[in-house]
């Protein structure tokens, strides 16, 4: 009989098991990995060098970056937030940094020294794992949980915390002890978009750009990236969490307008009209204004071959107009998406109203808890996810 059972090893399985130790070193905990190895999103994350959090530290500011579970999650990060995080690593001598984003990493730009730090305390406080566990099912009996493996093998505990991540056993399991869940679909990838030239420019970043759905209101700003076959960065795959339900209804066809500056067309406009006065004779391309890239300022000069190759004084005010209404609401359809690396994001999960986020207790099945991506939570890019991993984790751990 076990005081509790943690079935998954990932972050927020992890965090939580530690915690529940921390405050309580006399439970006897087992946590129960699928795979034969823990912690793998945390390994992959922020390409190997882990995105550990976010430096948001206002609970308000920070439940803004979850297009799913804001509101739940405000509750819950006045209890355990990035501040929380960066101390109790800082506490385990992580050392860390924060870098212009806010994202924050370790100083050694390596996933394993997070990894490291975790082992450390598991073997400190003897919490014990058991790897390439497959569980068949979970069955509640009055104040005791059995573990049902497919060896036909049991164990039994009075406490069990679901943090299996979004995989289809976790799903499975918390469906058949009563829950109900919203499908998983797609969040945070990139954009495929019908043949254009602009796919040419293949490389190309820019920063501080506005990305929008047509005839919606999804919008982001940020840096945004071409690739061969669309677009990527960071504004991207935001915008695509938070339209992610919309994009999948409509099978990933829609419009994305481009605003390439983030200053209204009539701004854009004015700043062009005041080139023709500066350098009335000179090439518009060679002026180039708004310090493009060159191959981008030439894509985009080169869109209106009439006034390519014509010093500015010669190019209508029409024209001029026209190259402001591209640059601030430029038009690509997009055709599909691309998975961001391999760092897969999911939205969806058990329903939000029926866990408790004082505790992460389940409102359906006493002494369950439910944590991290298993919920229906999801965070943009920049060190979200994985606090919802410690911040779900540390609440279930402390309640233990």
């Amino acid at each position: 009989m076990y005081d509790a059972i943690i079935i998954g090893a990932g972050a927020s399985g992890i965090f939580a098991a530690i915690e529940a130790k921390s405050k309580k070193n006399n439970l006897k905990i087992l946590i129960l990995e699928r795979s034969n190895s823990m912690l793998s999103k945390v390994k992959l994350s922020g390409g190997g060098r882990c995105n550990i959090t976010n430096a948001t530290f206002d609970p308000h500011e920070l439940a803004k970056n979850y297009p799913r579970g804001s509101k739940e999650l405000l509750s819950a990060f006045n209890k355990f937030q990035p501040r929380d995080m960066i101390k109790w690593l800082e506490e385990k001598n992580v050392s860390l940094k924060i870098d212009e984003n806010n994202k924050v990493f370790p100083k050694s730009d390596s996933s394993n020294t997070l990894i490291e730090c975790f082992l450390k305390e598991l073997e400190l406080k003897k919490i014990e794992i058991r790897f390439n566990q497959n569980i068949k099912n979970i069955l509640k009996d009055n104040e005791f949980f059995e573990i049902l493996f497919e060896n036909q093998e049991s164990i039994f505990t009075k406490k069990v915390v679901l943090a299996t991540g979004s995989s289809s056993s976790g799903l499975k399991l918390a469906q058949n002890l009563g829950h109900s869940i919203e499908p998983f679909i797609p969040s945070l990838f990139s954009f495929k978009i019908k043949k254009n030239d602009i796919l040419k420019l293949s490389g190309i970043s820019l920063k501080n750009v506005k990305v929008s759905i047509k005839n919606t209101k999804f919008s982001q700003i940020g840096s945004i990236l071409i690739t061969h076959e669309g677009f990527s960065g960071p504004a991207i795959i935001n915008l695509s969490s938070f339209a992610a339900k919309y994009l999948f209804e409509n099978n990933y066809l829609s419009t994305l307008f481009i605003n390439w500056l983030n200053i209204s067309q009539e701004e854009i406009y004015q700043i062009l009209l005041k080139a023709k006065n500066d350098y009335p004779n000179k090439l518009l391309l060679k002026i180039n204004p708004f310090n493009f890239p060159n191959n981008l300022n030439h894509y985009f000069i080169n869109s209106y071959s009439n006034i390519f190759s014509h010093i500015i004084k010669n190019v209508t005010n029409k024209n001029l107009f026209r190259l402001s209404e591209k640059l601030s609401s430029d038009e690509y359809q997009i055709i599909s998406k691309s998975q961001n690396k391999g760092e897969f994001v999911s939205c969806g999960g058990v329903n939000l109203k029926e866990v408790n986020f004082k505790d992460m207790q389940s409102k359906i099945c006493k002494n369950l808890y439910l944590t991290g991506e298993l919920l229906n939570i999801d965070g943009i890019t920049g060190g979200y996810n994985l606090q919802n991993a410690w911040t779900t984790g540390f609440i279930a751990g402390y309640f233990l």
